[in-house]
């Protein structure tokens, strides 16, 4: 359980390893820098020891602009000591990932809950609808795919002209 500032930062640090995360000096004690910084996310991160948690507009609009300076997405982190960690995505940003996202807690939630709850699977009814359900999921998840391979795809072709580009350019020097 997150029971300090320190342990939430060391835990948002962990929650994005993929993005080669960073904790800048200082992160709590300056008002130029977020607490976690990776590639492509930047993070807000607050504790409180009150039940309640909030997030003050002052801070969201820092982290908007710091995400916008650095070209990142912006992640904003609560807790509180009871355990309680709530994680905001700024839907300003980027309306279609916040989508995205949701598709994603849906298919995994979804899957998750079948497959744990496959014995419940005792008439035909039962299993149409969970059919239905698949096929749902399946779709979605057909969906984000198609849209990460559409992105993949036009980085592909971008790399590959600037590399064509770049040895032609070599030939003639």
């Amino acid at each position: 359980m997150i029971q300090s500032w320190k342990q939430l930062e060391e835990s948002a640090k962990e929650l994005i390893f993929d993005d080669n995360p960073v904790q800048p000096k200082n992160s709590g004690g300056t008002k130029k820098e977020e607490d976690v910084i990776g590639n492509e996310l930047i993070i807000q991160c607050k504790y409180t020891d009150a039940k309640n948690m909030s997030i003050l507009k002052k801070d969201l609009d820092r982290l908007l602009e710091n995400a916008n300076l650095l070209e990142k997405f912006p992640i904003f982190i609560t807790a509180n000591g009871d355990g309680d960690l709530i994680l905001s995505l700024p839907v300003k940003v980027d309306p279609q990932l916040i989508v995205d996202v949701i598709r994603l807690t849906i298919i995994s939630n979804g899957l998750q809950k079948m497959i744990l709850n496959n014995n419940l699977i005792k008439t035909p009814d039962i299993l149409n609808k969970c059919r239905k359900r698949e096929l749902k999921y399946k779709g979605l998840m057909q969906a984000i795919t198609s849209k990460i391979t559409d992105q993949f795809n036009k980085l592909s072709s971008i790399l590959d002209t600037k590399y064509k580009n770049l040895m032609m350019y070599n030939l003639f020097e």
